[in-house]
């Protein structure tokens, strides 16, 4: 029967294995969460076009909103969303519009994504963009997450 003694090299490559397994898994990078860092970069996804209907798909509200900012385009307004999840492993972010007031001044979305079905349970940044459309009446929009609620003014 082999033994190890602690102070083996193989016992400290080991362990030096496992922390670093342990400091991968604790980043996020075996879930690869779209960082908040790369939104004014090009993501190379079109969230608006991915949907979170996915047969596996496990529709919730994101742990919170941190920011909203609207831009004018073409067909509307994008909305660049930056969000904080409670666990690594979201996929497909969106909003879904909930209300809207009878006068259309104010529209109110819900923050969702695909939950993970097992993930580590770290605070992990998110961001996506998404057009709307917007008739000229609009003046605000309220996106609502798990934790909290962000309004933004759209200028005219």
């Amino acid at each position: 029967m082999a033994t190890t003694m602690i102070g083996s090299p193989h016992a400290r490559s080991w362990v030096s294995m496992m922390r670093a397994f342990a400091v991968i898994l604790c980043s996020g990078v075996l879930a690869a969460p779209v960082s908040a860092d790369a939104l004014g970069q090009e993501i190379g996804v079109n969230w608006a076009q991915v949907r979170s209907d996915a047969p596996n798909c496990r529709e919730a509200k994101i742990y919170a909103v941190e920011s909203v900012m609207v831009t004018r385009v073409l067909d509307g307004l994008m909305l660049e969303i930056r969000a904080t999840s409670s666990t690594a492993g979201w996929k497909t972010p969106r909003l879904i519009e909930r209300s809207r007031t009878p006068d259309g001044s104010t529209v109110i979305f819900d923050l969702t994504g695909c939950a993970p079905e097992i993930a580590a349970q770290v605070m992990t940044p998110l961001a996506f963009r998404q057009t709307i459309p917007n008739d000229g009446r609009l003046l605000a929009i309220l996106v609502r997450a798990k934790t909290n609620e962000q309004r933004v003014v759209v200028e005219r």
